[in-house]
């Protein structure tokens, strides 16, 4: 298993994290996207669910790219420092 992607519908660190738990639990690797939803508020949560893709379209493109582009990455650096 390679890659797993996950959209919209139940709470996407919900899903994540069932995921990534069941894939551990099998001694599975895969990375688990995400797409949509994703914000600076969001990001915390997917990522500490499990996932490790994120697709952040209106979180960038939805005003300053270069702000958002630079908030988002501030987060995910923020969660590899904490881990």
């Amino acid at each position: 298993m390679k890659n797993l992607s996950l959209r919209m519908g139940i709470p996407e660190d919900a899903a994540a994290k069932r995921l990534r738990k069941m894939l551990n639990d099998r001694g599975l690797t895969a990375d688990i996207q995400v797409d949509g939803g994703i914000s600076a508020k969001t990001i915390d949560q997917v990522l500490e669910a499990g996932a490790n893709i994120l697709v952040a379209g209106s979180a960038v493109f939805g005003g300053d790219i270069l702000e958002n582009t630079k908030a988002l990455t501030k987060k995910i650096e923020e969660f590899r420092n904490r881990q």
